[in-house]
């Protein structure tokens, strides 16, 4: 047999996958992927780097006043838990939930 003879025959084995193809593809996605774990990488650090230091101590002090408020209407929201009303049991429980829900670091 020739060098040259097999090349051809190699390609007709099997028509519906070629090898050159397929490892292309393979590349390509292995690119794709690192590009976007990178990008997401540089998001996060975006985040935790987000904004100057004297915008955090204002927006801190905002949320320390309406957390004093959330803290003094607690008592109140735990009595509506036990109510025997329903109304006033829903209200709490969806204020609780409010509550729970707010993210810690938007």
């Amino acid at each position: 047999m020739k060098p040259a003879a097999g090349v051809p025959r190699k390609k007709e084995y099997k028509k519906g996958v070629d090898a050159d193809d397929a490892r292309r593809k393979r590349e390509d996605n292995i690119i794709e992927l690192r590009k976007n774990k990178r990008d997401e990488n540089l998001q996060k650090k975006r985040q935790v780097f987000q904004g100057p230091s004297y915008a955090m101590e204002d927006s801190s002090s905002r949320t320390g006043l309406s957390q004093n408020k959330q803290l003094d209407e607690l008592p109140a929201k735990v009595q509506g838990l036990y109510s025997p009303d329903p109304n006033q049991q829903y209200e709490a429980t969806q204020w609780f939930r409010k509550l729970l829900s707010i993210e810690r670091n938007p």
